[in-house]
């Protein structure tokens, strides 16, 4: 019998081939860059088709924003004359369908439009959806892009709450470069002409305007100051029966109070702000501008519809110290709130058509018609940085008594005369980027609530070394604060600003988008 050495040889053999076709295989590169541009060009078709499918869907949408906008504006407008609110109301509706009809986008109404009609107002909310079909999305699983649009418009007045904030800081007497007149007195041209107009007789009951000024701090006057929580003005020294009355009408409003609109009148117990003058001059005893403006012009006025008196204040106002814009805010937004309206309730120089009933709830979203609350807030410049006594400069008779009568710098220069020639009083306050940090805590809580905050920059340009305009921090701060940058911020200069409160005056009773 033969051997099985032949067989043998063969069994061993195969495995020996394959192994070398496998590595000939591995190491064969061609081919590759067919594979690699395969995969390349399947990302490009998806990549380039994304750009593609939302630019179409984008085109789609704005046509949509489109027709929802001017059909809303059309439906909105005061033109004619109706028996009834219902058959106003059934002839904006009418407008609107017809807009969308010629339009061919009457498949993308989602429901009915709102419709409100009351008096001399009429407001037209449209809601919209759109849907589109994709091309190359659908490669990565997207089949479809959606989205929902919304028009709203008003013309005429509903029931209005205004907080007029204006800056006295002292900056505000400045002389801008080519000007005669100072940032002030152009202020208040603008500030007069535009409460002028807001209350003009045709509009009686209906616009109510409270008037903040502020500097380091805002004075509410005895009135306010009398009816919330706040520290007793009056020390009495026990001892000696010595007493000294604050007639500081400021008080501190914790940091955690600028979360929200709602004034705590229960837990809080409001700090009187010292009467003291970090200013004074070196050799003047008595005090110059004290922390807390105490001129009778600088006070809140409340709930006002009385032009005359409202101007009268605003002529009377002065350039005062620092800038708090934080605080001037707080006290616009907080004359706003229906939590403080227990508070104005008691005072009974509001007017009555307001005094018990404002500030009203805010608001409804699905009732444009509601009482509609403005803040108009202005500043010439940026947020600086304050000057307090601490508590144990202040906590006595014999020191609030001399602070009353002489400023810091005095007693710096003159402590071996002062009764305190071996004390140090030290000095604190917030910094300006502590104010920033509240003054946008603010204002995101007030337009949550849907109040509209209109904030207006007014500065001498400062360029760039391209010549080009340099939006400024404390113009960023006011851009934040605004309802919108496009259609709530103004940058201006003194001399234009008398026509950017008209514009806003405008606003607030003409013809207007509202969302």
């Amino acid at each position: 019998m033969p051997t099985p050495r032949i067989r043998t040889k063969r069994l061993l053999a195969a495995p020996a081939g394959l192994c070398a076709v496998i590595t000939l295989f591995r190491q064969d590169e061609r081919g590759g860059i067919t594979i690699m541009g395969l995969l390349l060009l399947i990302s490009m078709l998806v990549v380039g088709g994304m750009a593609v499918d939302f630019m179409m869907f984008e085109a789609r949408r704005a046509t949509l924003q489109g027709v929802t906008d001017r059909s809303v504006l059309a439906a909105a407008k005061l033109g004619e004359d109706f028996a009834t609110e219902a058959e106003a109301e059934a002839h904006a509706t009418s407008v609107v369908l017809d807009y969308f009809a010629i339009s061919g986008q009457t498949a993308n109404l989602a429901g009915a439009p709102l419709v409100n009609a009351s008096g001399q107002s009429r407001s037209v909310t449209v809601d919209a959806n759109l849907g589109v079909s994709t091309n190359y999305l659908r490669l990565i699983g997207m089949d479809r892009l959606e989205t929902g649009v919304t028009s709203s418009a008003i013309e005429g007045t509903s029931d209005i709450e205004i907080s007029l904030v204006l800056d006295t800081s002292g900056s505000m007497g400045t002389i801008d470069t080519g000007q005669t007149q100072s940032r002030m007195d152009f202020l208040q041209t603008a500030a007069t002409d535009f409460v002028t107009t807001l209350l003009d007789p045709q509009y009686e009951d209906q616009i109510s305007i409270s008037l903040v000024s502020y500097s380091e701090h805002v004075n509410l006057g005895d009135d306010i100051y009398d009816a919330i929580n706040a520290a007793n003005p009056r020390t009495v020294d026990l001892s000696t029966g010595a007493q000294f009355n604050n007639p500081s009408r400021c008080v501190d409003i914790p940091d955690a109070e600028f979360d929200n609109t709602e004034w705590n009148n229960a837990t809080i117990t409001y700090k009187q702000v010292e009467h003291y003058d970090p200013w004074g001059n070196d050799n003047i005893a008595g005090p110059i501008q004290t922390i807390c403006p105490t001129v009778a012009s600088s006070a809140i006025i409340p709930l006002s519809q009385n032009a005359t008196a409202l101007n009268l204040a605003i002529d009377a106002l002065e350039p005062y110290t620092n800038t708090s814009i934080h605080s001037g805010v707080k006290w616009g937004i907080t004359l706003l709130d229906p939590t403080f309206r227990p508070i104005l309730s008691t005072i009974s120089s509001i007017d009555p058509a307001f005094r018990g009933v404002r500030p009203t709830n805010y608001p409804a979203p699905e009732n444009a018609l509601d009482t509609i609350k403005y803040v108009v807030l202005m500043t010439d410049g940026d947020n600086v940085a304050g000057y307090r006594l601490r508590d144990s400069g202040y906590n006595s008779v014999l020191k609030r008594t001399y602070w009353a009568n002489s400023s810091y710098n005095y007693w710096n220069n003159h402590k071996a005369a002062s009764p305190f020639p071996s004390y140090t009083f030290e000095t604190t306050g917030k910094t300006a980027t502590q104010k920033d940090t509240l003054m946008q805590s603010i204002c995101t809580a007030a337009r949550n609530q849907g109040i509209i905050i209109y904030a207006i920059s007014m500065r001498e340009a400062e360029l760039d070394v391209n010549g080009d305009p340099i939006l400024t921090s404390g113009a960023q701060q006011m851009q934040s604060c605004a309802s919108s940058i496009e259609n709530h911020f103004f940058e201006t200069s003194a001399s234009d600003v008398s026509d950017v409160f008209e514009t806003i005056a405008n606003q607030i009773t003409d013809l207007r988008l509202s969302q």
